[in-house]
């Protein structure tokens, strides 16, 4: 039987010599005692384990948000066209990885902007060359047309002299081979 100040308990034994009954009782008002303090104890504990695990998560999430956050402000600057941006993150993480191969990048997309920029002013210049060369040839192509019309015939007195008579130029481009064909009529004068 029990009641609630004291819980006990009975057991009956038999042996050669002696045979009887054990009672032993046991206060519950100590063991509730105990098991009060207990449960204090073990609150305290899951609340600090709680506690510093909600601190070393936030700690480890701050850490690594200001690294990422770190990396998407440089992203922005590339994006916007400065190549100068180098994060040197020290880590020796995946986020320190992440912060070396966006270097390599950067690096190699200012090299590449350097050679382009290079070439473009390479091309520029030879595209200036090519359009003086262009005009000194356009030039003397004028030059010879200017020869070549003073090297044909007038046709007011070609057909003076040769009244059955023409004259073909058909010049491909601007200018052509001078070649003068006359062609005399077959009838006798």
């Amino acid at each position: 039987y029990s009641s609630d100040s004291i819980i006990v308990k009975e057991a009956n034994f038999h042996s050669d010599l002696l045979s009887g009954k054990i009672i032993l009782g046991i206060s519950t008002k100590e063991l509730k005692k105990k098991h009060s303090i207990l449960r204090q104890q073990a609150l305290i504990i899951t609340l600090c384990v709680l506690f510093f695990g909600v601190l070393i998560g936030y700690l480890l999430a701050r850490n690594i948000s200001v690294a990422l956050n770190l990396i998407k402000l440089n992203s922005s600057r590339v994006a916007n066209g400065d190549l100068s941006v180098q994060i040197n993150m020290k880590r020796k993480d995946e986020i320190g990885d992440l912060s070396s191969a966006f270097d390599k990048m950067v690096k190699a997309l200012s090299e590449a902007d350097y050679q382009l920029h290079e070439y473009t002013e390479e091309l520029k210049t030879k595209g200036e060359q090519i359009e003086l060369n262009n005009q000194k040839t356009q030039e003397s192509i004028r030059y010879a047309e200017v020869i070549q019309q003073a090297s044909l015939p007038n046709k007011s007195e070609f057909t003076k002299v040769f009244n059955d008579s023409f004259i073909t130029y058909l010049p491909k481009d601007i200018v052509t081979v001078s070649y003068t064909h006359l062609t005399l009529p077959t009838t006798p004068y």
